[in-house]
């Protein structure tokens, strides 16, 4: 028994060291599995995290881009509008959440040049066509801006980059024309127009302006044709009216009664007076309308039987035709311009020739207008010019 104990004990001994082995062996293991579940579980948590970051970092991005569409389509609504400084406010609080833009940076472009701020629009259009610089209507709209700042070689160059990216936009052609046209360039801008035209025959924009070409150019027939495209415009001036033929030129003008109408500005109505008095010759009574302000000097135009301030009502009458469309139905050629330009169509109403005589001894008194309207530009210049 004590053999057997004995044994027993060996045995025990001898299996302690065994199982403390086999059991820092397992303890070790368990560390590891341990330490790898730890390392697991540590990466799923990693996992989990990032995945969760991720997906409020696109949450936060979508709802970011959801602001900045929000933000333009507002300023779009804002600058359909004519909310100008709303839609320029918009575009611009959009490009701060992201300059990335090129549509927006177009758009307050736009919407900087309407407001007249050209330098402004400038950089923005160049910021749209940095991010964008395949876009033809970008450098288009860059070219716009450039005319209108009257830095015309600069503008050609916008606008035939334009027309390099793609020449068969209709507008991106007329553009370029229109340069050439501020240029005093007219043969350049006609081909332009023309190039237009063969894009669109219908293209308003451009057969008015190749029709103010011809007229530039001496081309009379063809630039009084031309001038009838007024009518199509979209501030057309002509209202309709259905009471009287309108007269074509030909038809007989003897023991009638002709209606010339207004239409334009002041300086319109006082350069075409002076086909009247050749309607005179013609017609047995001719009645003039004309703005508020002009018919004092209207009154004085030779051949004049009646003055109406535009609406008020007019007297009855037999034909009628808008007044800026007189050279094109009589035929007004450059014999007829020599012509009509050595003789005195005004005159100084009555009651103002004494004040407007100059003293005696005095040299001759001459009235400069510096200012026409506010656009284009153009027309107006510091008096030091």
């Amino acid at each position: 028994m004590a053999k057997a104990a004995t044994t027993r004990k060996k045995r025990s001994a001898k299996k302690t060291p065994k199982s403390s082995a086999k059991s820092k062996t397992a303890s070790q293991d368990d560390a590891v599995t341990a330490a790898s579940a730890v390392t697991t579980n540590s990466d799923e948590v990693e996992a989990s995290t990032a995945s969760a970051a991720a997906q409020q970092s696109e949450d936060v991005a979508v709802q970011r881009r959801q602001v900045i569409s929000d933000l333009f389509q507002r300023g779009l609504a804002a600058h359909q509008a004519g909310q100008i400084d709303d839609a320029i406010r918009l575009y611009s609080t959009a490009l701060r959440q992201n300059p990335n833009q090129p549509d927006v940076w177009n758009n307050l472009g736009v919407a900087l040049r309407r407001s007249k701020k050209f330098d402004a629009a400038l950089i923005a259009y160049r910021r749209a066509a940095d991010i964008r610089p395949g876009n033809a209507g970008l450098w288009s709209n860059m070219g716009n801006c450039l005319r209108e700042m009257m830095r015309f070689e600069e503008a050609l160059v916008a606008h035939k980059k334009a027309l390099e990216l793609d020449d068969t936009v209709k507008s991106h052609t007329f553009n370029a024309g229109l340069v050439y046209r501020d240029m005093n360039r007219f043969e350049a801008a006609l081909e332009y127009f023309e190039r237009a035209l063969e894009i669109d025959p219908d293209y308003v924009d451009a057969n008015w302006d190749r029709s103010l070409a011809h007229l530039a150019l001496g081309n009379y027939a063809e630039g009084w044709a031309g001038y009838e495209t007024r009518r199509k415009l979209a501030d057309n001036p002509i209202r309709p009216l259905d009471s009287a033929p309108e007269w074509d030129g030909k038809t007989d003008l003897r023991g009638k009664r002709i209606l010339l109408r207004a239409e334009q500005g002041f300086g319109d109505m006082i350069q075409f007076a002076r086909f009247v008095p050749l309607v005179a010759k013609k017609a047995g009574h001719v009645i003039l309308e004309c703005r508020k302000e002009l018919v004092p000097i209207m009154k004085t135009v030779a051949g004049v039987d009646t003055v109406v301030e535009k609406g008020r009502a007019v007297p009855e009458f037999d034909v009628h035709v808008p007044l800026l469309s007189l050279p094109h139905v009589m035929g007004i050629g450059e014999k007829d311009l020599q012509k009509i330009s050595t003789d005195s169509y005004l005159a100084p109403p009555q009651g103002k020739r004494a004040r407007l005589a100059p003293p005696p001894g005095t040299a001759l008194k001459v009235g400069l207008i510096w200012a026409g309207k506010l656009n284009p530009r153009d027309r107006s210049c510091p008096l030091e010019t």
